[in-house]
């Protein structure tokens, strides 16, 4: 997107060709290929890092559009077309560190023998290429709540001082003519939560309960932080911003962004998208 007029055109595509990232289709189901999961930037090399959902791969590019390399986690994808296989689908993305030497790739994991959703990190070294192997975070126990449906983690987002932040999004696999693919987004399942380290594991220390709305487990996939303003002037990322599938009981109003504040973990306002 363009800084001066917002005009858009393309920067990174799917495909076959050099360059791009691989997402089959096939046209004679009308299928459109399964997609991304999620980007983030990596503001210590300078570069984009992309899950993708058609091979279960992280995607390296720079800032220019240049392929740069690849890590696939778990097992090797074996090639098939649609989403990749057993155990293997990867969505929520993001990186933390304090300089170029102590970066990790931090990913969540989208299981298919079980609907626990977890966080794994893979280390860069000092120019931003992956090393080592994947290594396990946490899981999230899985709750059911009267679907067993799996709620993967969609999105993830840091504080400056390290503490981890997820949002969960309940979605189901589905099998169309041997494609598989993605059922709709299903509310009412999938919360956020703050995670933090403390040198040895990462502990889960808050809940947020998303919406108004049945159970409040409303979240639908994206987390962010922001500044709050006060009478002088900012506090640095003092509220919480999350997608909301199902705000409120008596409106149902959908697609909104709900907020809290960090400390208090009180609902602050919510926005239509």
């Amino acid at each position: 997107m363009n800084a001066d007029d917002w005009s858009i055109s393309n920067f990174i595509t799917t495909g076959t060709g050099n360059n791009q990232m691989p997402n089959q289709t096939n046209l004679e189901v009308g299928d459109q290929g399964v997609g991304l999961g999620n980007i983030c930037y990596d503001k210590w090399h300078n570069q984009l890092l992309i899950t993708n959902f058609e091979d279960g791969k992280i995607y390296r590019y720079d800032t220019q559009g240049n392929f740069l390399s690849t890590f696939d986690p778990f097992n090797p994808d074996d090639g098939s077309q649609g989403l990749p296989g057993f155990n293997e689908t990867i969505f929520g993305i993001n990186v933390f560190g304090t300089d170029t030497n102590d970066i990790k790739v931090y990913f969540s994991r989208w299981r298919d023998d079980t609907p626990v959703a977890s966080v794994w990190s893979v280390n860069l070294d000092a120019a931003g290429e992956f090393i080592g192997v994947e290594s396990l975070c946490f899981e999230i126990p899985f709750q059911n709540l009267g679907a067993n449906l799996p709620k993967p983690i969609s999105d993830i987002t840091f504080s400056s001082d390290g503490k981890m932040y997820v949002a969960e999004n309940t979605l189901d696999k589905i099998s169309f003519m041997g494609i598989n693919a993605f059922d709709n987004e299903l509310p009412d399942q999938s919360m956020v939560y703050e995670y933090t380290f403390d040198g040895n594991i990462w502990t889960k220390t808050q809940d947020y309960y998303v919406g108004n709305y049945d159970i409040n487990r409303n979240a639908s996939g994206g987390i962010a932080l922001g500044n709050k303003q006060t009478k002088d002037g900012f506090d640095c990322e003092a509220i919480i911003w999350a997608t909301c599938q199902t705000y409120r009981l008596d409106t149902l109003e959908a697609n909104t962004s709900y907020a809290w504040d960090v400390n208090l973990s009180s609902t602050r306002d919510d926005y239509n998208l």
